[in-house]
């Protein structure tokens, strides 16, 4: 039986962010953030004028994924006397006896340009490997969104295919749900693009996260 205390009541702090479970509370800024052209730019099957009762419902059906270990919706707040809304991240999908996650992240147009993807990276992925025992965590985007490619890239998170993860770990995934369905995790990526990182890789990743952050804070 897996350990799942280590998903309930995620309190995670960076530099400049923190990071908490998600809960209704978020209902109004997912709404807004989820209908923005800007903040689903790389993500148009998802766009649309969400209503705040379809929002509720797939925050609350994220919670109860979560206490079952199979996925984690974290809220992102500024750590300042404001908190204010920085979008969120999380483990869209969590299998935990191949001990891998699809990791993800939106964020409020009011906060792109700041750095903050590699603060997220570095505390929940970071978060995934020492807390939760993952072995490989992966990050499915659009070919063209040139920004999460270029983060990953620029600290050491390499483009894979599903293949060479499954491979890697010598066991199958459960399924993963898409726009287009529940699939297994060898569905076809179409227009899309697959990093993956391996717990044995993270600690060069971090470093690398940590020298971007640090650059970052120094021009503050």
């Amino acid at each position: 039986m897996a350990d799942l205390s280590h998903f309930q009541d995620i309190k995670l702090y960076g530099p400049r962010l923190s990071f908490r479970n998600t809960s209704l509370e978020d209902v109004r800024n997912f709404t807004a953030t989820n209908s923005d052209p800007r903040a689903m730019q790389h993500l148009p099957m998802m766009l649309k004028q969400w209503k705040e009762e379809e929002i509720a419902q797939q925050i609350t059906s994220r919670v109860e994924e979560q206490k079952l270990g199979k996925a984690i919706g974290l809220t992102i707040e500024t750590k300042d006397f404001d908190r204010q809304f920085v979008g969120k991240t999380g483990f869209r999908q969590i299998d935990i006896g191949a001990k891998i996650g699809e990791w993800g992240l939106i964020l409020d147009p009011n906060h792109h340009g700041k750095g903050y993807a590699y603060e997220a990276m570095a505390v929940v992925i970071g978060f995934a490997f020492e807390k939760l025992g993952l072995k490989q965590v992966i990050i499915i985007t659009a070919e063209g969104n040139l920004p999460m490619r270029t983060a990953c890239s620029s600290v050491g998170i390499k483009e894979s295919n599903l293949k060479e993860v499954i491979e890697a770990l010598g066991t199958v995934p459960e399924e993963v749900t898409t726009a287009g369905g529940t699939e297994t995790l060898q569905f076809q990526l179409e227009g899309q693009v697959l990093y993956a990182v391996s717990s044995t890789e993270w600690p060069a990743v971090q470093e690398q996260l940590k020298k971007k952050i640090e650059k970052r804070l120094a021009f503050q």
